[in-house]
């Protein structure tokens, strides 16, 4: 266990990549490494927009120091030892990096996008590769797959656009702009979800309208064939309402996408986008997950919601927790954190345990935030301090 640094971080989970070979490492036991320091500089208390990847055998996590620059960490799985860090990647004029919700890796590079930058940063040995700037008052970035790589602009007129840039091309390609409505700014959403088809890539891309007159939002989504360069489909999730608007959540399982948007967890048909069930919840949605048949989404009321993944039947609810990151599943558990951590069963919404993060004894706002993710009946998860490994409750 690599001992405590006295310094503070702001740090979010909000990406999960887990490989689906099994790990040739030494198996992990719980008390092998606890927790691993985050902070190479000394820092201030930042949250930040801050993903993690997880791989085969290590994680890679960003961090914040006291200058307001970025800190990527590769960390060894086995040890918890850090294999490497990058300090060249800052905001532009000091500020703190907007980072992505899905940074990319692809050919050992991993892709990393601010607000108008764009990063490559060498997977093996942690060196900065290349950045360019790119040309839009707006830019946000929307991860990739393969050799494809995804964000959207918005311009001074309010218009939405969603470009490609191809791994190692010199041009970025315009492949769709969102309808225009009158009175209305459109705005595209992240996460994108990503579809391999035997024969081509498809994409699902959320957005809205936001009337400035009345306060009312509608919500959309278009399905993307990336291979053909076409529209497939564009699809209705809400109609114009204030309780519309603002995507927190997507996901596809099986036959069939589902969003979390204002007061709404929505379920649509993949091949049509046909709307199969809607649930109205009393409080802004946070975030949700779909695995073993189930649904779950969190609310800002302090509640995890659990339907049937087919039908939207209720099946349970839990009070007492909610999370703006989507709830991490596996071996029949639901973990999610909200200031602690939480395992939850799937069936029976049952807490099997919650846990507290140490680190609120140095500092009572360092409770586990983000997503949690695991591997190999392991589960890692963060505080602003410190980045934790725990055995998995089942």
């Amino acid at each position: 266990m690599i001992a405590r640094k006295k310094f503070l971080l702001g740090m979010c989970l909000v990406m999960i990549f887990i490989s689906c070979h099994e790990s040739q490492t030494k198996a992990l036991n719980q008390d092998d490494w606890q927790k691993i320091s985050l902070t190479p500089h000394k820092s201030k208390l930042i949250e930040g927009a801050m993903p993690l990847i997880l791989q085969k055998d290590y994680i890679i996590c960003l961090g914040q120091n006291q200058n307001n620059g970025s800190v990527i960490f590769k960390i060894d799985l086995a040890t918890g030892k850090k294999l490497w860090e990058n300090i060249d990647i800052r905001g532009e004029s000091g500020k703190s990096l907007f980072i992505q919700e899905t940074p990319h890796v692809f050919a050992n590079i991993i892709h990393i996008q601010d607000n108008a930058r764009y990063y490559q940063v060498d997977l093996l040995t942690g060196k900065t590769l290349s950045k360019k700037s790119l040309d839009a008052p707006t830019v946000r970035g929307a991860g990739g797959i393969g050799k494809h790589y995804f964000y959207q602009v918005y311009d001074r007129k309010n218009i939405t656009e969603f470009y490609e840039n191809i791994i190692g091309g010199k041009e970025e390609i315009l492949l769709w702009t969102a309808p225009e409505k009158e009175s209305c700014g459109a705005s595209m959403y992240f996460p994108i979800s990503y579809i391999n088809t035997r024969k081509d890539t498809l994409i699902m891309i959320p957005y809205g309208y936001y009337n400035k007159k009345n306060y009312e939002a509608e919500d959309n989504f278009a399905l993307y064939n990336v291979t053909k360069r076409r529209i497939v489909y564009t699809q209705n999730i809400t109609v114009f309402s204030r309780l519309s608007g603002g995507f927190r959540g997507i996901a596809i399982y099986k036959e069939y996408v589902y969003f979390a948007t204002g007061f709404y967890f929505a379920c649509h048909r993949l091949k049509d986008g046909k709307q199969i069930w809607r649930k109205e919840i009393p409080m802004n949605i946070g975030s949700i997950a779909v695995a073993d048949g189930r649904f779950i989404g969190s609310a800002n009321n302090g509640v995890l919601y659990c339907f049937d993944a087919f039908t939207g039947k209720e099946l349970w609810q839990r009070g007492g927790i909610s999370s703006n990151n989507p709830p991490f599943y596996m071996n029949g558990v639901f973990y999610a954190t909200n200031f602690y951590l939480y395992a939850v069963d799937a069936k029976t919404g049952a807490l099997l345990w919650q846990k507290e993060s140490p680190d609120t004894r140095e500092n009572s706002q360092s409770g586990f935030i983000g997503n949690v993710v695991g591997a190999n009946g392991k589960i890692y998860v963060s505080s602003f301090l410190n980045l934790y490994c725990f055995k998995a409750a089942r």
